[in-house]
């Protein structure tokens, strides 16, 4: 005998959607008896836990980063970036007219190469 699997999953889902509103309104009243209590309001907003979940997420502040410390990252990475350039050797880029013979070397020696 074949189960009817699309009436089974209907079953299941009104038993939850009613015991969700059951634990919705449980919650409610909890909330509203520390309100009561405590004069500060604890209230969640409406809707599943799920939904409250995805909520906080997207409300999460980033922290910034003061000025101090933003001076302070910048002298370590100046500090390691000198240090990789004094172990790789080259203490310095080529620039103005070392680049420009660098270029013109690598042009001679193309145009040799053609020939």
């Amino acid at each position: 005998m074949p189960v009817d699997v699309g009436k089974t999953l209907r079953q299941a889902l009104s038993k939850l959607t009613t015991e969700r509103q059951r634990l919705d309104r449980q919650i409610g009243a909890i909330e509203m008896a520390l309100e009561a209590s405590d004069g500060r309001s604890r209230a969640r907003p409406r809707g599943s836990a799920r939904a409250n979940r995805k909520a906080t997420v997207h409300k999460a502040r980033r922290r910034r980063m003061s000025a101090a410390g933003k001076k302070a990252v910048s002298q370590r990475m100046k500090a390691y970036w000198a240090k990789r350039r004094v172990q790789s050797g080259k203490n310095r880029r080529t620039t103005g007219k070392k680049q420009k013979e660098a270029a013109a070397g690598k042009r001679n020696a193309a145009a040799s190469a053609k020939q």
